[in-house]
Order: structure tokens, then C-alpha cells, then sequence
């Protein structure tokens, strides 16, 4: 369902803010005294965001009827903090699930067992809190960790493929 309404100012027809899936994420795009703006909005496209994505439609719209629309969208975009707060957890679920798309069922069963891992050694720790030494530690527990299926130690090649796949992320 797009989202799309009329405000008529000075008897001028003025488009608002369009919801679009673009490349699964969810922007708006509008026009307004002349200038083409669009609003990237960093959800992915599930009912819920599209709920969130026509609440900030609405307040876009509001914003200029009254005459209050920030043209640099400062106002409008999701704020740095919440942007960074991410979990490692939370940031690999999403990379997950924009890589299965394009990923086979077997690598996608490499990606759920790295996110156990992650699960496991990161808990709760917010993405933008992992330094290089915390990286070189997960590493070091991840090539220590007894594999439930063959007790003994992930093998060289396995580690290494696990590691590519959170450096990806």
C-alpha cells in the first residue's frame, strides 16, 4: 500500500512523501518547491517498518502544510545513537537475512552457526563497542571452541571461513 496524499496550498497540488522498497530497505521520496528529496530510512521493508515509514510520511506532510519542513532532512533521519546502538548479535541477524537472498541453504546454515557463536561469546554487547582486541579474542575462543558433532577443536579452514563471514558483516 503506498502512501500518497494531496495538500493543496495556494491552489498548487503538492505531492507527499511516497513510500518505495528499494533494494529491500524502505525510502520516501518526494518532491517539494521544486527540488526531488528522498529520505533512506534504514529499515528493511516488513509491515511494521512500513507502519514507522508512514508515520515519519505524516510528519513530513504536516511539516509542510504548517509550513515547517527542514530542507537538509536532519530532522527526519533516525538519529546517529539509535543508528549505532545495534548488538553484534542484532547487526549479524540483519546481515543474515540480506544475504539470503542471494546465499544457498547450506551457506545460510554457516551463517545461523556463526550467529550462535556470536550469540554466545558477545551476549548483549553493542556493535560499536568491539575493538580490535575484543575481535582477536572471539577468535582465539572460537579456535578453542569443541565442535559438538566430531569433539575436537574447529578446523583450520573452519575458523577461517567463520571469521570471513563476521568480517563481511
Amino acid at each position: 500500500m503506498r502512501y500518497q496524499s494531496f495538500l493543496v496550498l495556494h491552489k498548487e497540488r503538492i505531492p507527499m512523501p511516497n513510500i518505495e522498497n528499494f533494494k529491500g530497505n524502505l525510502r520516501l521520496r518526494w518532491s517539494y518547491q521544486g527540488k526531488r528529496y528522498c529520505l533512506t530510512l534504514g529499515l528493511t521493508d516488513s509491515p511494521r517498518n512500513r507502519l514507522i515509514a508512514q508515520m515519519k510520511a505524516d510528519e513530513i506532510d504536516r511539516d509542510i502544510a504548517y509550513g515547517q519542513f527542514d530542507p537538509t532532512l536532519v530532522k527526519y533521519k533516525p538519529s546517529l545513537e539509535a543508528r549505532h546502538s545495534l548488538k553484534v548479535v542484532d547487526l549479524f541477524e540483519k546481515f543474515i537475512k540480506a544475504k539470503s537472498r542471494e546465499i544457498c541453504s547450506q551457506s545460510l546454515v554457516k551463517y545461523r552457526a556463526t550467529l550462535g557463536y556470536l550469540q554466545q561469546f558477545f551476549r548483549e554487547q553493542q556493535a560499536k563497542t568491539v575493538t580490535a582486541e575484543k575481535a582477536d579474542q572471539f577468535r582465539q575462543w572460537l579456535s578453542e571452541r569443541i565442535l559438538p558433532n566430531t569433539n575436537r577443536p574447529m578446523s583450520a579452514n573452519t575458523l577461517k571461513e567463520r571469521v570471513t563471514l563476521v568480517s563481511a558483516c
